[in-house]
């Protein structure tokens, strides 16, 4: 079936994808792009084939992008795009509910479900599945060279940092997200200060708390810290997770690879 796209009431855009069997369950997807740069549309299709073939419909959502909208404007878009989602797809039909987050997607997420956990007027997602995501934002200042070449400030000044965006699928923002890890300066672009980090970290008594979670990273990650999809193993003995090695950090990208085959086997079987 062909995807469905929508629009929420504060202006973000959704993609539904239907299973061509009944519906078993909903997922939520979110993208990565470090939420600065990406789109609701980079989710592969055997990610997607994956969850269709097990009954789950697949939303994809946008967000916010940073520095055109700060931290804390993204992570309420979020609040309010899913709390839009539960109350008109989710609740009426009375279905079970994922959620999926790759790389700051991941993060999104996680906060999330703290978020709905404490909201506790609403049911949990059931499952969780977090590709080479993580929990807080202790890593966000650590400049990562993640080309051959500096990045030039000349070659992001034409990169519009100051109107509204919440899509960006031509993935023109990609040299802003480079430039400003290689300088440290993600913080910045989120409007957030160094002792402001902490209001926007999940701590592990409250991960203890969160649904079973299926995680994934590679050990070669250059991006965000293998420890972080690592660790969350040790929270629950509902958790697991599926080391991948010598693989660039976004591997879901190379679904060819047999490591990469194998991943999403064992999602499907975990699902």
């Amino acid at each position: 079936m062909k995807p469905n796209i929508q629009k929420l009431s504060n202006s973000m855009q959704y993609t539904i994808w239907m299973p061509e069997t009944p519906v078993s369950n909903i997922l939520i997807y979110f993208h990565g792009g470090g939420l600065i740069y990406g789109t609701r549309n980079d989710i592969p299709y055997a990610l997607t084939s994956t969850f269709l073939k097990k009954g789950v419909e697949v939303i994809t959502l946008d967000y916010p992008l940073a520095p055109n909208s700060s931290l804390n404007t993204i992570l309420e878009t979020s609040l309010q795009s899913f709390l839009e989602l539960y109350q008109t797809i989710i609740k009426p039909q009375n279905f079970n509910y994922m959620l999926c987050g790759r790389s700051a997607g991941g993060f999104i997420m996680f906060w999330l479900v703290n978020q709905i956990i404490k909201l506790s007027t609403i049911k949990n997602p059931t499952k969780i599945i977090n590709f080479y995501g993580y929990y807080d934002l202790k890593d966000s200042n650590r400049s990562k060279k993640l080309t051959d070449k500096p990045i030039s400030k000349d070659l992001i000044l034409s990169i519009n940092i100051t109107n509204f965006i919440h899509d960006d699928s031509a993935l023109s923002r990609y040299p802003l997200y480079l430039y400003l890890v290689e300088k440290g300066e993600l913080q910045k672009a989120y409007d957030i200060k160094e002792n402001e980090v902490s209001r926007y970290s999940i701590t592990k008594a409250e991960l203890k708390k969160f649904p079973p979670i299926f995680s994934a990273a590679s050990i070669s990650d250059k991006e965000v810290p293998f420890k972080y999809s690592k660790s969350l193993k040790d929270l629950s003995p509902n958790n697991v997770f599926y080391p991948l090695y010598y693989l660039d950090h976004d591997f879901l990208k190379e679904v060819d690879n047999p490591q990469v085959q194998k991943v999403l086997q064992n999602l499907e079987n975990w699902i």
